[in-house]
């Protein structure tokens, strides 16, 4: 009977420790279960942050060739700063990275970041810094602010790695130096869900430092916006876009004299230092794009014009993008420019058929032997080029620009300078 007892006793213990054996080892299954659980989780968001992460850039290389004939044994090839920048001193021809960008933008629901900068021998610079934000409520507003583009007329937005020529037109990267600005902008940008009413027009409007991507060298705020409007015709699939643009800016006078121009010629006038200085532009835009034409595909037509009051120096007409404080003489300026572009899609051997002529006079009251500055001489240019995209990643483009200047009374614009320039250059964009 004892020994039954102890039989029956040692079942029970058996069993218990089978029992706990058993809960130790669910409970160890539940625990390794919420750590799996934890961890996917965990990997999960780190995914689904990764997810709005996108990295993108390009890389253009390209060959500059002085295409002018020599002059007079010398061997210094005068191109200007505006079709590329200029060349060595005793090279008729240049091999350079142009652009190498990479880009590093962060998209949320409502909000995007954006960071881009330029990698090239010289040195790396911030071209774009800046966040924005906009939510349904808002009905197609948003609120940007950092470094980016500034909100006037079409080429200025327009991407390097897109446009068909190789630079934009010299109004441009004279007013506009870099493109882009410090400031914050309110923009409207309509949805595809749209009302069709709703989404014929578009704006952007800000304000911004004035001196390009640079530290502000004074308290002088610019505003600058562009209204602009949208035709689609799908059924005959031809889109209009226009675009009417404003800039209402100043530089600060840190000089008691400002040089105006009366009749023919420069004279003084007395202002307060730290004055602020009126600098208005005022522009429209024009693009056509119609896609109906049969064999070749797309067409393409755009234009575009500016005229305005430009405070500059006596020899520069070219807006500020310095940290540093200019205290030498501003010199005022009416200006105008244009341009014009057609682009011919040719889809079955995957060209482009590029031309462009632009103007820029930076001072329309003087004119031939009336010039006595550099920064009074207008320019015109002619562009022709091909453009063919390999694949989706590789464009090939060959350009050449004839420049003709205004023959002046000083030198050396007596006569046409010798700054044609042929450019052939390799894109490659991920």
């Amino acid at each position: 009977m004892k020994a039954k007892k102890m039989f029956l006793m040692a079942l029970m213990l058996c069993s218990s420790g089978f029992a706990l054996q058993d809960s130790l080892a669910e409970k160890g299954d539940n625990d390794e279960k919420k750590i799996d659980e934890k961890s996917f989780m965990e990997t999960k968001k780190t995914v689904d942050k990764l997810k709005k992460l996108k990295i993108s850039g390009y890389v253009q290389a390209q060959m500059r060739i002085a295409t002018d004939a020599e002059e007079s044994g010398e061997k210094n090839y005068k191109i200007g700063k505006f079709q590329g920048g200029e060349l060595p001193a005793n090279s008729q021809s240049v091999f350079q990275i142009r652009r190498g960008r990479i880009k590093v933008a962060y998209q949320d629901s409502y909000s995007q970041a954006v960071v881009q900068l330029d990698c090239v021998p010289s040195g790396v610079s911030i071209k774009d810094a800046y966040f924005r934000f906009s939510a349904p409520w808002l009905y197609g507003f948003g609120f940007k602010a950092g470094v980016f583009d500034r909100p006037f007329g079409f080429e200025i937005s327009y991407s390097s790695s897109t446009r068909e020529s190789p630079e934009r037109s010299r109004i441009f990267q004279t007013l506009f130096p870099g493109e882009r600005d410090m400031g914050a902008s309110v923009e409207y940008v309509p949805s595809s869900n749209f009302p069709s009413w709703a989404q014929l027009f578009n704006l952007k409007f800000g304000m911004f430092a004035g001196n390009g991507i640079n530290n502000e060298s004074d308290d002088v705020r610019d505003l600058i916006g562009r209204f602009g409007l949208s035709f689609p015709f799908k059924d005959i699939d031809l889109a209009i876009n226009a675009g009417f643009s404003g800039y209402a800016g100043a530089v600060k006078s840190l000089n008691d004299t400002i040089k105006v121009i009366s009749g023919t010629d420069w004279t003084d006038r007395d202002a307060q230092i730290n004055k602020e200085i009126k600098r208005q532009y005022s522009g429209g835009d024009l693009q056509i794009n119609y896609g109906g034409i049969p064999v070749l595909g797309q067409l393409s037509l755009r234009a575009e014009v500016i005229g305005g009051q430009q405070p500059g120096r006596a020899k520069s007409n070219q807006s500020p993008k310095s940290s540093s404080p200019d205290a030498s003489a501003i010199y005022m300026r009416d200006f105008l420019g244009f341009y014009g572009m057609a682009v011919l899609n040719i889809d079955p051997i995957k060209c482009q058929l590029v031309g462009k002529y632009d103007y820029f006079d930076p001072n329309v009251d003087l004119e031939k032997s009336t010039v006595k500055s550099e920064a009074d001489v207008s320019f015109k240019t002619l562009g022709l080029g091909l453009v063919y995209q390999w694949d989706e990643n590789v464009k090939i483009m060959a350009y050449h620009d004839w420049v003709t200047n205004e023959k002046t009374s000083i030198e050396p614009y007596r006569r046409d300078l010798k700054d044609n320039v042929f450019t052939l250059r390799f894109q490659y964009k991920f």
